[in-house]
């Protein structure tokens, strides 16, 4: 699947790069490369250095763990990898082994993480899936939670079982802070499929196999009903999220004993920070079950609870109802300013953007607006005091103003 995207993924990078050698520092500064095949390139260099012994006395005579020559070890290290250079064929081919690994990565992360880890056995040691890791790029907490994972018990190995009740763990928190995380979770998703077509928009069987790798069986049912009631193709994040809501809304009305449907929901600022980094995985000595053991006093790798929320509406042109009234927060921000501003506080991502005005613009008051901008802050790291920070405060605040 994906065939065509993926050949134009390989096409993209390779005419990039087309001299006779590339060096991996000119991959590392090349910006405009997506970040998952330059860290893909710097893993397979690291492990040809892996390959080498490099670091190893070979008469046992030379003390090579004092922390000096560590140091010195490391530095030399990082100037050889400075230095490599790949041949154009050699290039050629770790663009073509990235393109297949990071396609099946970012959209089937379980099943590409298991087959990366466990493709030869049912049990792996801390060392093959530290060095396995590298190429887990875009959703680096599955790498923190199995390592934790380990850490915490002591083992010095992990086989499937195990690794598939931390996964299960992790993936369950990350549907708990659906709809209001889908663009924060669906990121990477977007990205790598912006990179090939210019278009901020997913193939919607891509976000379907995503939410089966992570086995949410509600929202992969509202978004096969969507594809074929609506004869949708490509979703953009704001769609996306637009379903999210309307098939999660769905389904709490009808668990609910209550005859009122139940209300979308708002994680504040307060709670977990962008893409569940700070996960923590539920663990002991004994093997994982579905329970979690113990409260945070007994063991500090718990999983964060479901978050409080507090209902508001969101109104969804899936669910008719209709938008907020007064101009759009863009209206506020000329366009100079606007590219600043997604750069700086967006990370560059215009689908990002896009959704936060959407969820500003749609926000019934100041109060809620105010929330959710202090939320984009904390979540990309960004001083509220800064320029382009205030500056979009400040829009956000015009809006509210202009509608009095």
């Amino acid at each position: 699947m994906f065939e065509k995207e993926i050949s134009d993924y390989v096409d993209r990078i390779s005419k990039r790069h087309s001299s006779d050698h590339v060096k991996l520092s000119t991959i590392l500064t090349d910006s405009e490369l997506p970040e998952g095949f330059r860290r893909f390139a710097e893993a397979e260099v690291d492990e040809a250095l892996d390959g080498e012994d490099f670091g190893k006395s070979k008469t046992g005579k030379f003390d090579l763990t004092s922390q000096d020559v560590q140091a010195l070890l490391r530095e030399i290290r990082h100037l050889l990898k400075k230095s490599y250079e790949y041949s154009q064929d050699d290039f050629v081919n770790v663009v073509i082994k990235a393109s297949k690994f990071i396609f099946d990565f970012t959209v089937r992360p379980r099943w590409a993480i298991e087959k990366a880890l466990f493709g030869t056995g049912q049990v792996v040691d801390k060392r093959s899936v530290e060095k396995v890791s590298r190429y887990f790029v875009a959703y680096p907490y599955y790498q923190r939670g199995v390592l934790e994972y380990m850490d915490f018990t002591g083992k010095s190995d992990i086989d499937i079982d195990s690794w598939r009740k931390v996964h299960s763990r992790i993936d369950e928190h990350l549907i708990s802070v659906l709809p209001s995380k889908a663009t924060t979770l669906t990121s990477s998703l977007f990205a790598l499929f912006t990179f090939v077509s210019g278009d901020e928009s997913i193939p919607i069987d891509a976000a379907i196999l995503f939410f089966k790798d992570k086995q949410a069986t509600v929202i992969v049912n509202g978004l096969e009903k969507a594809r074929e009631s609506k004869d949708l193709k490509w979703v953009d994040p704001i769609t996306l999220t637009m379903i999210l809501e309307a098939t999660l809304g769905t389904a709490n009305a009808a668990a609910s004993p209550s005859p009122t449907p139940a209300p979308s929901v708002e994680i504040t600022s307060s709670e977990i920070s962008v893409a569940v980094e700070t996960t923590r995985v539920p663990v002991s000595s004994a093997p994982v079950t579905n329970e979690v053991a113990g409260g945070p006093e007994q063991n500090p790798l718990h999983v964060p609870q479901p978050p409080r929320v507090e209902p508001h509406t969101v109104p969804s042109a899936l669910s008719g109802r209709p938008k907020a009234a007064g101009p759009s927060i863009r209206s506020f921000l000329p366009e100079k300013i606007e590219i600043r501003i997604i750069k700086k506080i967006f990370n560059g991502s215009r689908s990002g953007y896009q959704v936060a005005i959407h969820r500003l613009d749609e926000s019934p008051d100041w109060q809620t607006a105010s929330k959710i901008v202090e939320g984009i802050f904390m979540e990309a790291e960004i001083d509220p005091f800064s320029k382009y920070a205030v500056v979009f405060t400040d829009a956000v605040s015009a809006k509210f103003r202009a509608k009095r």
